[in-house]
């Protein structure tokens, strides 16, 4: 009988705990603007697509290899989704200037829709999409990518400005956003670099896209450790002490993906001092994560016994 009633207590508490994330998410969408809800609309229909390619890859049994593999629709689609996802979110932060937000929000909305769209295009041709310039069509689509992938900068470097200097958000949200976006820009850098260099390798081994990729979800991975400390009943010195921690070994792991990248090196092959600093950045990462999940559980036990 009384294993009964702990299982019933353990779940309680945990409906409580996932009706209280379920209502603070609806009170984010209830009090969006229209222009982050167009963002919101944009990213879930991103992210539908990349469903939907995951279901196509299986089914043809494709490989996750190659310029022309679905995976590539599906990685574009997933990661512009989510950034969408990400911006409409911090938007609830900033000073609500809804004409400027709406331009520039749409100017995103369009650029994001056109780059995956010409992506996947071009892996339904069977051709690749980037650094393709065997024929003048394939040249003209990857030019106007690279004027989308342009146009999405006004909306971030909007918000990364307006996260530095007008963020009205929890301590933890402002360390988290703020460096999200940071990284975010350094990945747009890290863009630049590649189309610049007309390749996604610099040097023999130097794979540029780990990093771009990891600086790109910082912008999910940092405010998602800021939104999960939310729910916890930790003091607010002991939240930005684990934010401090988790930006910093983000930030590390992007920093050295980086030098191997542009100094030509494998990624896998690191110097003794590097690898050190690499996989105990990765380790405080996890163990931070882990530790505010758990900190999820204890806020549980102690809603259920007040």
């Amino acid at each position: 009988m009384s294993q009964v009633l702990a299982k019933s207590k353990v779940s309680s508490t945990n409906e409580t705990l996932a009706q209280i994330i379920r209502e603070q998410l609806k009170k984010y969408w209830d009090e969006a603007e229209s222009y982050q809800k167009l963002l919101y609309f944009t990213g879930f229909l991103l992210l539908a697509s990349a469903i939907f390619h995951t279901v196509v890859l299986i089914v043809t049994g494709g490989t996750l290899k190659g310029d022309v593999s679905f995976r590539k629709a599906i990685s574009f689609s997933e990661a512009f989704g989510l950034t969408a996802i990400s911006l409409a979110w911090f938007l609830t932060f900033v000073p609500k200037k809804r004409v400027i937000w709406w331009i520039l929000s749409s100017i995103y909305a369009v650029a994001t829709f056109v780059e995956v769209f010409l992506v996947t295009m071009q892996v339904w041709r069977g051709v690749p999409s980037h650094f393709n310039f065997s024929t003048p069509f394939d040249t003209v689509v990857f030019s106007i990518m690279g004027i989308s992938i342009g146009l999405h900068a006004p909306l971030i470097l909007g918000v990364l400005l307006c996260s530095v200097f007008f963020l009205k958000a929890p301590t933890i949200f402002r360390w988290t956003i703020t460096s999200g976006m940071l990284l975010l820009v350094i990945s747009l850098v890290f863009g630049i670099v590649m189309i610049i260099n007309n390749s996604n390798t610099i040097g023999l081994f130097g794979q540029m896209k780990v990093p771009h990729a990891l600086a790109l979800h910082a912008a999910q991975v940092l405010p998602l450790l800021g939104l999960l400390l939310s729910f916890t009943n930790l003091s607010e010195t002991k939240r930005t002490r684990f934010v401090i921690v988790g930006v910093l070994s983000y930030s590390a792991l992007v920093g050295i993906t980086a030098f191997q990248a542009f100094n030509g090196y494998p990624i896998v092959v690191l110097s003794l001092p590097i690898l050190l600093i690499f996989l105990m950045s990765a380790a405080l990462l996890g163990i931070t994560f882990l530790l505010v999940l758990n900190n999820l559980r204890l806020k549980r036990s102690v809603r259920n016994y007040r």
